[in-house]
């Protein structure tokens, strides 16, 4: 598994963001240039491209069990319950990543955070990125539960 397979692997999740981000305010407001969306981007992007890069390499197994794709096939018997929050989650981010951008430079709810803040903000989603988007070591095989062999009696 090469690194650059893996590394293009969440591209499409990648341009979809970009497209709500980017072009819900150039469209609304003609703003084409939003600096705190192209940082986010790239960090919301980027670490998940190296995640899945060292993961293709480092991991090929994991790697291919994660490119499955959202819901399992019927052979699998993924939880309905899960296959259906899944898609409430995916339709309520789409909506989110649309709405920023709506209310930043349209409705305006919320005065903009304080710069500090805003780094704060794109620190914990870079964190929230690292972890399952990263190789994690193997963990070891536990060990097999020992057999217990009946007392012998003395003789």
């Amino acid at each position: 598994m090469t690194f650059l397979r893996g590394f293009l692997s969440p591209l499409p999740v990648v341009a979809v963001v970009a497209a709500l981000l980017l072009g819900v305010p150039g469209l609304s407001a003609g703003v084409w240039t939003w600096p705190s969306a192209w940082v986010f981007l790239a960090v919301y992007g980027g670490v998940p491209m190296i995640g899945y890069g060292l993961l293709a390499v480092l991991r090929p197994e994991s790697y291919r069990v994660r490119q499955q794709g959202l819901v399992a096939e019927a052979g699998k018997k993924q939880p309905l319950v899960d296959v259906v929050g899944l898609v409430i989650f995916m339709v309520w981010m789409a909506a989110w990543f649309g709405f920023i951008p709506l209310d930043v430079f349209r409705i305006r709810l919320l005065p903009p955070p304080p710069l500090v803040l805003q780094w704060v903000g794109l620190a914990a989603v870079a964190a929230g990125l690292v972890s399952p988007n990263s190789p994690s070591p193997k963990t070891a095989t536990p060990p097999r539960p020992s057999t217990i062999s009946p007392a012998r009696g003395s003789g």
